[in-house]
């Protein structure tokens, strides 16, 4: 009985720990967002790009178009918010 109860002990503390880390990668948050360069597209809109370094050490880009009202992940103008920060973060956790 002792050596059961053991063996679900440690199942459950190694379930604890796995659920901690899923919780922690999913939890990422934008520490740094540096500008990096001005581009247009091939129909000359003009947007600028940002670096954003998150939390667990990686980093994304974000992009601003209509004159840093729309952020949006990546260089293209999908999934955009209103705000910079908005956008850094939900690239971190993407």
């Amino acid at each position: 009985m002792k050596k059961l109860n053991i063996i679900i002990l440690s199942l459950l503390l190694g379930l604890g720990f796995s659920t901690l880390a899923i919780a922690s990668a999913k939890s990422s948050k934008a520490v740094n967002i540096s500008y990096c360069k001005r581009a247009k597209t091939f129909l000359g809109t003009k947007y600028s790009t940002y670096d954003v370094r998150c939390s667990d050490g990686l980093h994304y880009t974000i992009s601003t178009w209509n004159e840093r009202k729309e952020w949006c992940q990546g260089n293209e103008r999908n999934d955009c918010v209103n705000s910079q920060l908005k956008a850094a973060n939900k690239a971190c956790r993407s």
